[in-house]
């Protein structure tokens, strides 16, 4: 017989679980190589394969679509109240009224009549255009 160097947390290790095992708290179970067996067919199942592959597929294409959108911002300069702003992001903004919206972008400029781009839309300033109008928030398409 060969003598393995184990080490005294693996020695203690083999002690206990030989002991539960013959004490009858830990019942040893012979289907064990198949119980094994069985998990691994089904992880290497073809229909697993296909739901991993769809779900992999899926969450890339959410990815992918999603990022684009808010990462925009629009190209050029608009100028808000005499307040320039180099190619402002997408959003809703807060300014006093009247507003006066130098729109030298590529997006179009919608003024709401309420703050937080709440209420009805009071003016739309379209790419190089420039008006003044009632509102206490725009927003940047």
């Amino acid at each position: 017989m060969t003598s393995v160097a184990v080490s005294h947390r693996h020695r203690h290790r083999i002690r206990l679980i030989t002991h539960r095992v013959q004490s009858g708290t830990l019942s040893a179970d012979p289907a064990w190589p198949q119980s094994r067996a069985r998990i691994r067919r089904y992880k290497d199942s073809p229909m697993n394969r296909l739901v991993s592959t769809v779900g992999t597929l899926a969450a890339a294409v959410l990815l992918a679509v999603s990022l684009p959108a808010s990462a925009y911002a629009a190209t050029g300069w608009l100028i808000v109240n005499g307040v320039p702003h180099r190619n402002p992001q997408r959003g809703c903004y807060g300014a006093s009224s009247p507003i006066a919206v130098d729109n030298f972008t590529n997006a179009t400029v919608l003024v709401h009549a309420a703050s937080d781009c709440q209420g009805p839309v009071t003016a739309a300033i379209g790419p190089s255009e420039i008006d003044t109008a009632f509102g206490n928030s725009y927003f940047v398409l």
